[in-house]
């Protein structure tokens, strides 16, 4: 009796074909994950580029940028030397509808602005007391993180 081959072809293109496809999809989630970086790196950009206020002016402002929040997030610290205090707003630029809308009722007695097409709230963050430069060296403190930058 005559054993009847298997083809094994169709297992071996099956493979191939399964490889092809985990590449492209891993590829186009890398490509996504650089897009959404670069988006987010861009974000100040875009607000600084509409307002030329909001850049650190010595003595005035600092503008700071918590590198540890998941959704873009700034400072602006707005200083008054006249009787030295500070007013802390906070700019959240959030990725989805529902932690737009959880994050607005959440602050709700403390938003300044917000911007629901661009998925930002701007709401006051805290106020104290000192100078300039007492600010730029409890900055971490003040803002509740040690991974910034200053803009």
């Amino acid at each position: 009796m005559r054993k009847k081959k298997v083809n094994n072809s169709k297992k071996g293109n099956f493979a191939i074909y399964l490889g092809i496809v985990l590449i492209f999809v891993a590829a186009f989630i890398f490509l996504i994950d650089m897009q959404n970086r670069n988006n987010d790196d861009n974000v100040l950009a875009d607000v600084v580029d509409g307002h030329d206020t909001l850049r650190t002016i010595e003595g005035r402002q600092i503008v700071v940028r918590d590198l540890k929040a998941i959704y873009p997030k700034y400072f602006v610290i707005y200083i008054d030397s006249t009787d030295n205090t500070y007013i802390v707003h906070s700019f959240n630029y959030y990725q989805t509808d529902s932690q737009y809308e959880l994050e607005y009722n959440n602050h709700l007695n403390s938003i300044v602005d917000y911007n629901y097409n661009e998925y930002m709230i701007r709401y006051v963050y805290g106020k104290g007391e000192g100078t300039y430069n007492q600010i730029l060296d409890t900055l971490s403190f003040i803002i509740g993180t040690d991974n910034y930058k200053i803009y």
